[in-house]
């Protein structure tokens, strides 16, 4: 089983088995998993911007597939539910979409090893999720053992991965993927990312309208407002390019 990034590439990708539980619900086995699906660094052209100078660099952040698994009452006769989706980024490299269309600016499919990271790492999830499942209960979008130890955590956030301009050649999960590196640290203390038992998601909603960026469409050198018409900057005033709140894209990401 695999699960594909959305359109403009994977920040992270949740696959959740069952659906969401409003309230308080026992009587379930509940599981989590996490495993590595990021892709080649360097040398691929990343997805999302369609912009041809935008190739990998290097790294900024890892990204992670990551599993929730819900089953409930074992002994019954099984059905299930699967809802496999993602969040994306515009940081990542492409390549996987097997789509003429969206690999025009990536030069071409990928298949190793950008597309069969994302396969890998999102089978691996699952099966580590399957592999370790204990009595639990579903707490609104907390998933917690018998003796209310949280496990994991889920919840749809609504912005854009776009904190990262266009003019970023680092790969990365952006802020969708900061924000969870971020809630996973808080619960998996001393733990590098990637790594400890608890596991925290932030899924896609309505964000396809909502820009994190606020400070809107400024040109990089200047500071000054882009021409309004044409997107474009003035000589020597840099490019055009939406900014978020900080200094500079690594700062707005993180804010």
């Amino acid at each position: 089983m695999h699960c594909l990034r959305s359109l403009f590439g994977l920040g992270l990708v949740t696959l959740c088995l069952s659906g969401v539980m409003w309230g308080c619900v026992s009587g379930y086995q509940v599981g989590v998993g996490r495993a590595d699906c990021t892709g080649p660094p360097v040398e691929i052209h990343f997805m999302g911007y369609a912009n041809i100078k935008q190739v990998g660099r290097g790294l900024h952040l890892r990204q992670f597939a990551r599993a929730f698994v819900v089953e409930d009452e074992p002994q019954a006769s099984r059905l299930r539910f699967s809802r496999c989706g993602g969040t994306h980024t515009h940081g990542g490299p492409g390549g996987f979409l097997m789509h003429l269309l969206y690999d025009i600016s990536i030069l071409g499919f990928v298949p190793r090893p950008s597309r069969r990271s994302f396969r890998v790492a999102t089978w691996l999830s699952i099966k580590r999720a399957t592999d370790n499942m204990v009595d639990g209960k579903i707490l609104t979008q907390l998933l917690v053992d018998l003796d209310n130890n949280l496990l994991g955590a889920f919840n749809w956030y609504a912005v854009h991965p776009t904190s990262m301009n266009n003019t970023n050649k680092l790969v990365t999960s952006d802020n969708m993927g900061y924000a969870a590196i971020l809630l996973e640290k808080e619960y998996n203390t001393n733990k590098v990312p990637g790594k400890g038992k608890f596991v925290g998601a932030f899924c896609s909603s309505n964000l396809g309208d909502v820009s994190p960026n606020i400070m809107g469409p400024r040109c990089s050198i200047s500071g000054n407002e882009c021409d309004l018409l044409t997107s474009k900057c003035p000589q020597k005033e840099g490019e055009c390019f939406a900014s978020g709140p900080g200094r500079d894209m690594l700062r707005a990401l993180r804010s």
